[in-house]
């Protein structure tokens, strides 16, 4: 979206308010592209000697999926920006021909500051013809306010770890044996229990254990 600010240029001080509603394309996420609902931006343009201070804030809505249960839902985004666009000073003309000498003149050299150095920084961008493209920085805006791990509500159950089911939508009846992390290499030690005693109640195979102990 490209925005007119040739009325701003030349006078510092003077600002602009705008409200747009500005598209934006999908983000290419490591598990797939993430798209957007058309953004809404409240901006202030502030000319500067330099150029255009732009102050945003950004409000959208991304389509992702639950990092428990992968239910796909809408999640709100809200950012701001502050960026400056510069304006692009004009080419240098070209030097006298060589061997050719100018009389009381010395050649300047290039400005530290000069806009064109930093053109390529990314606290700033062009203005280019007069006309800003606030665009990318909005959607850089959106893509660091995701989530990096989504929760379709904050109380989210997840999937069962057995059968897959949707832990939100009802309880299901499967036997999931919770394990303390902190045993858990014990249980690699002792190795499997036989087949004759599978399924067998603790307290009765602490039982046998004792029996075994008392003939020895």
């Amino acid at each position: 979206m490209s925005i007119d600010v040739r009325g701003l240029l030349g006078s510092p001080g003077d600002q602009r308010e705008l409200e747009l509603v500005v598209p934006v394309a999908p983000f290419e996420a490591p598990d797939g592209p993430v798209g957007f609902e058309p953004a809404r931006v409240r901006l202030v343009f502030t000319a500067t000697p330099g150029g255009i201070l732009a102050r945003a804030t950004v409000d959208s809505q991304a389509d992702v999926a639950c990092s428990r249960c992968l239910t796909r839902f809408a999640e709100t985004l809200h950012g701001e920006l502050e960026h400056m666009f510069a304006v692009r000073s004009a080419p240098a003309p070209e030097g006298p021909p060589r061997g050719s000498h100018t009389r009381g003149k010395v050649p300047l050299e290039p400005e530290e500051n000069d806009i064109d150095a930093g053109e390529d920084s990314p606290e700033t961008s062009p203005i280019i013809d007069g006309h800003i493209d606030i665009r990318p920085l909005v959607a850089d805006v959106l893509s660091l306010s995701l989530s990096m791990k989504p929760l379709c509500r904050p109380d989210c159950k997840g999937l069962c770890p057995v059968c897959g089911r949707n832990l939100n939508e009802g309880k299901c009846t499967c036997a999931v044996e919770v394990i303390d992390p902190r045993l858990a290499g014990l249980g690699s030690m002792l190795g499997p229990v036989p087949d004759s005693q599978a399924g067998e109640p603790a307290d009765k195979l602490k039982e046998k254990d004792q029996r075994g102990r008392s003939k020895t």
